[in-house]
């Protein structure tokens, strides 16, 4: 899940200005969890349900919902974890921004000095001083945050968007999450129409797999080494070879010669064998993403199969997995354009003939899944099968 931060319930009323509707962020219960309106509404919660949280650690973490808050200008998640509950769960919380106050007088020279400190000390983290966030957020948002006067440490947003996942319990009788009624063969019941899938890192394993591999090899970081490989993740270029054999441009025979360049400005040295071993068509099949597609479509739900690939390799990719099981295949080397670039999409949206917004995807790339969100998707970025399975019920299983 993206939607869901980490902040210090005894300080979060200090620097954001929330509209709280029902309850508080209230620390006198055991792993409070506060949840936007829209999202109880949603999912039929209200203030004292439970709502089991699964960490990526294998952990979890029965929280209580304690509060129902409005007002999303500042803060767009729809869950809001008190640390105590990543404390419980044993996540290591990352800061990812940081807000300070300087007390009037401060000279420049200690303000650097501050800020410079605390960059070292949380090298991920953005850090505010309250003037400088009011310059960067005037005229954006209806409301500011409010600074407090030290260090707001134990206030930070935490970066756990990746390591839970919220699911239905049972409280004060009733379940929290509502289960659908007439779901099976009922389009209706479902808030989307059609559920597009990726492939590799969805219904196989991931490619990265193999890459990291390759890169301890070499003694680099899997994302340096597949910038190299497979180009940059977050754009689609013109001239790197396998961007455009995704395309259906170019062979990938020939691969390990063009892709030089690359790797002579990364200051990689190829061993000449990084491709055999990358592309060797050894993959494990997501055997429960398979059985779940079959039976979206005994459902009613429309699937597709949205894919970067290469012509050479269509034959044996589908040994292993029939496309039967897809309404429709979308296959990038076969249709001149490829992941994240907007045509694609705008394809897949035409060829399905469903309202983009009653379109669900399931990538593993993030940059794949924002091309998705900003074609007017629903998308969910896939960090394995489990969590995968995990978050498409919980997308089909709310209301419309």
């Amino acid at each position: 899940m993206t939607d869901v931060v980490g902040f210090d319930f005894d300080q979060i009323n200090a620097v954001l200005d929330l509209e709280v509707r029902a309850g508080g962020f209230d620390r006198n219960v055991a792993d409070p969890v506060a949840v936007s309106v829209d999202k109880a509404k949603a999912i039929g919660a209200g203030i004292g349900d439970a709502l089991t949280i699964d960490f990526s650690n294998d952990s979890h973490v029965d929280a209580t919902i304690v509060g129902l808050f409005h007002d999303q200008s500042v803060v767009t998640q729809d869950y809001l974890l008190d640390s105590s509950v990543l404390t419980d769960a044993g996540v290591i919380p990352t800061a990812e921004w940081l807000g300070v106050s300087i007390a009037a007088g401060a000279s420049a020279a200690d303000v650097d000095a501050l800020v410079a400190g605390l960059s070292d000390q949380f090298p991920y983290a953005s850090v505010d001083t309250a003037t400088e966030f009011r310059q960067r957020l005037v005229g954006k948002l209806d409301k500011v945050l409010t600074m407090v006067n030290v260090l707001v440490a134990l206030a930070v947003i935490i970066a756990v968007g990746r390591d839970i996942t919220p699911r239905p319990t049972r409280a004060g009788g009733r379940i929290a999450w509502p289960v659908s009624s007439g779901r099976h063969g009922a389009m209706s019941a479902h808030r989307y129409s059609a559920v597009v899938f990726d492939f590799g890192g969805v219904l196989i394993s991931p490619i990265t797999d193999r890459i990291t591999e390759v890169a301890q090899r070499h003694g680099v970081s899997m994302e340096e080494l597949l910038h190299v490989l497979m180009g940059p993740p977050d754009v689609s270029t013109d001239d790197h070879p396998w961007h455009r054999a995704e395309r259906g441009e170019i062979a990938v025979e020939g691969f390990q010669e063009l892709v030089q360049p690359w790797a002579a400005e990364a200051g990689i040295t190829l061993s000449g064998d990084e491709f055999d071993i990358i592309l060797d068509g050894v993959f494990r099949v997501h055997d429960d993403v398979v059985e779940r597609i079959v039976a979206l479509r005994s459902e009613g739900i429309t699937t597709a199969l949205l894919t970067n690939s290469f012509k050479e390799f269509r034959d044996h990719i589908e040994k292993h997995v029939d496309f039967k099981i897809f309404d429709l295949v979308i296959d990038s080397s076969a249709v001149g354009c490829r992941k994240p670039e907007p045509e694609i999409y705008e394809l897949t949206t035409a060829r399905l003939g469903i309202a983009p917004d009653r379109i669900l995807y399931l990538d593993d790339f993030l940059a794949n899944v924002t091309g998705a969100r900003a074609a007017g998707w629903d998308a969910i970025h896939v960090t394995g099968p489990e969590q995968a399975l995990a978050a498409l019920d919980l997308a089909l299983d709310a209301p419309q």
